[in-house]
């Protein structure tokens, strides 16, 4: 069959390459916007999120440093001897 002097079968295949290109495009615009959208996420979160790791650095190295602290106490308190060695 022929449609508008066009064979059919070749109207067909342009109708179903410009969908399959439509389709293309939709899913692309939808990626970018949506790593445009993590992107953003990431920049906005990046203050919060170096602030955490700070903070909890920090107060790991405190919790490190109070265990020093607590040892060398220990070891300040013990009497020492020689016996025995």
């Amino acid at each position: 069959g022929v449609k508008n002097g066009v064979p059919i079968g070749e109207a067909l295949q342009h109708v179903q390459h410009n969908t399959i290109d439509a389709i293309d495009e939709s899913h692309n615009i939808v990626f970018t916007t949506e790593v445009n959208k993590e992107d953003n996420l990431v920049t906005n979160n990046r203050q919060v999120v170096d602030h955490t790791i700070d903070t909890n650095n920090s107060q790991t190295i405190l919790a490190q440093t109070n265990d020093v602290n607590t040892n060398v106490s220990d070891v300040q308190g013990c009497t020492v001897t020689t016996s025995g060695y």
